[in-house]
């Protein structure tokens, strides 16, 4: 019998509500009649030289051309398609680093800066250069989650050959200064590297407003497909493959490019951009709308980084005296899809290093869950969600006897 079915007066109802779209997003019905088209039409290698090939290579340069121009990347600026975020992350961390060191022998460019509050993909592709010989620093956040600029530019020196910080938090959407950062970088000759796979579809992402030289997108988060992503790429940043044994992509990323899931990024893009004044809107009211319930009949819940700027879609609720591992277990057993933090780290019971490195109590971390919205939820949802956590916090802080 499930945890939920356990406690007294709550039974599991038939209908799921899905509020974990930081983790990924279902597809849209348009992008999933984009791919399949493709599919059909365009199943040829875009590497070949006959007729077929072409044609698919020609539908592949036009979505790269359509994503570019959407984001706001000049025609100079390179879309390179990789599986998703986490290898873009790869790429920009351990291409652009390995590029400053190959034109530095002697190992003067060796330091790398990320903020402490960022994706986990991030920080394994830091700490695997850490282990090839560079020093990786870390930028301190502020109690709502917000990166300390001042720490940042006093961590910057000769030596440092890449910054890294992300546009919007995944686990609480609190939206960093990367634009005031990238100036900072630029002053000092230093690329700068922005994971906005959390920002696009939710905030007004433009590449050169940005002025960054590098930007990791993946379709999935944006109701597009799995398995596909992209790292936007200034004209003027080095980069030197992690991948080798094809000359696809300028050898930058080998391999045959799926041009069905180009396809349907592409499609995502649009569709995330043309609406997104619209679709952000109504996810900020929902969101808020969940909040101020959740408040309403829980009063010591904490809500991570309220106090800051945060994109619309995503709410990190703490509730002190609560197991967030048994409070996710009950939601799901009640029909809510939630997480405890980053789906990357999904398989760990570790508290949140994100949250530590905010300065969250330690009790408000092991409560800790995060909703996260999509353009597809409904008011309804959010109603009857609200109303289930509420009855699952209230219920495991009632007494162990109710477990038994």
């Amino acid at each position: 019998m499930s945890l939920y079915q356990r406690l007294p007066g709550l039974t599991v109802p038939m209908n799921s509500i899905y509020l974990d779209a930081n983790s990924t997003t279902r597809i849209d019905p348009q992008v999933q009649d984009a791919i399949v088209n493709a599919w059909r039409s365009n199943y040829a290698n875009p590497a070949s030289q006959h007729q077929p090939g072409q044609r698919a290579r020609a539908a592949l340069e036009q979505c790269r051309a359509d994503i570019r121009h959407r984001l706001g990347a000049s025609q100079v600026q390179q879309l390179i398609f990789t599986s998703g975020g986490t290898e873009a992350n790869n790429l920009a961390l351990r291409g652009i680093a390995w590029a400053a060191r190959s034109q530095h022998s002697g190992g003067d460019r060796n330091e790398i800066v990320i903020s402490a509050i960022e994706h986990p993909s991030v920080v394994g592709a830091a700490e695997f250069l850490r282990s090839q010989g560079f020093v990786v620093h870390n930028i301190a956040v502020s109690a709502d989650g917000v990166t300390d600029i001042d720490h940042l530019a006093s961590l910057l020196n000769s030596r440092t050959c890449l910054v890294s910080l992300m546009l919007v938090n995944n686990e609480t959407g609190v939206i960093q200064p990367v634009q005031q950062a990238a100036q900072i970088c630029r002053q000092r000759g230093i690329p700068l590297h922005c994971d906005a796979v959390q920002a696009i579809s939710k905030l007004p992402v433009n590449m050169q407003q940005l002025g960054v030289s590098a930007l990791t997108l993946t379709a999935h988060k944006m109701h597009g497909p799995r398995g596909i992503g992209g790292l936007l790429v200034d004209q003027e940043t080095e980069l030197t493959p992690i991948l080798f044994g094809g000359f696809q992509q300028l050898g930058l990323r080998p391999g045959t490019e799926d041009v069905a899931l180009a396809v349907g990024f592409a499609k995502a893009v649009e569709l995330a951009v043309d609406g997104l004044a619209e679709h952000a809107a109504c996810m900020c009211q929902l969101r808020d709308r969940l909040e101020q319930a959740v408040l309403a009949e829980l009063p010591g819940c904490v809500i991570v980084g309220c106090d800051a700027a945060r994109a619309p879609h995503t709410s990190n609720l703490c509730f002190a005296g609560v197991n967030r591992q048994s409070l996710l277990m009950a939601c799901d057993q009640a029909g809510v899809s939630i997480s405890t933090g980053s789906a990357c780290a999904s398989g760990s019971s570790e508290p949140s290093p994100v949250l530590l490195a905010m300065g969250c109590d330690s009790r408000l971390v092991e409560g800790s869950i995060r909703v996260s919205l999509s353009r597809f939820t409904t008011a309804a949802e959010i109603a009857a969600a609200s109303d289930r956590i509420i009855n699952c916090v209230n219920h495991l802080r009632l007494p162990k006897s109710y477990g038994k």
